[in-house]
C-alpha cells in the first residue's frame, strides 16, 4: 500500500507534473482491507507539506 500510494501521487507528480489519482474513491469501495486511499493520501501530503515546510525554515 505503501508503494502504491507513494507512486500514484508523490513520484508521479514530481516526475510528470500532475496526479496520477484523480480522486474519484472507487479504490477505497472494492478494497478488500477497506483500506482509505483518500486518508493515505491525505497523510502523505501533510507529511510532504511539513517537511517541506521544516526544511526552509
Amino acid at each position: 500500500m505503501r508503494f502504491k500510494v507513494l507512486h500514484k501521487v508523490y513520484d508521479f507528480r514530481k516526475r510528470f507534473g500532475y496526479d496520477m489519482c484523480v480522486g474519484c474513491g472507487r479504490c477505497d469501495m472494492v478494497c478488500p482491507e477497506y483500506i482509505s486511499f483518500a486518508n493515505c493520501i491525505n497523510k502523505l501530503n501533510d507529511a510532504v507539506n511539513e517537511l517541506e515546510g521544516g526544511a526552509s525554515k
